[in-house]
């Protein structure tokens, strides 16, 4: 996924969903609707909001053998690397 994105020909759409593809070989007209991540733009992979957060859930990368904060990243080779929150389990402690 590095060499992807390092990649000036491939953009990255992640939190994603292919929503329909249209068209023909060598000509595709793709819709795509991004999942919002309820974090801001700013964010830089610091971690510094998951250390805070109290909230565990499930980790479904892993099959649910371990727990996750409510922000998190997905995986640890995640690229972006970027936090997003979990809406289904946030209490919203902060502002």
């Amino acid at each position: 996924m590095l060499e992807v994105n390092r990649n000036p020909n491939i953009e990255i759409i992640s939190y994603a969903e292919v929503k329909k593809v249209e068209g023909y070989v060598g000509n595709y007209t793709v819709t795509v609707e991004k999942k919002p991540r309820y974090t801001n733009n700013d964010c830089n992979g610091c971690g510094a909001c998951s250390e805070v957060c109290p909230i565990y859930t499930i980790n479904y990368f892993d099959e649910n053998l371990s727990a996750r904060k409510a922000i998190d990243i997905s995986f640890g080779q995640a690229v972006p690397f970027l936090y997003d929150i979990d809406r289904t389990v946030c209490v919203e402690c902060f502002s």
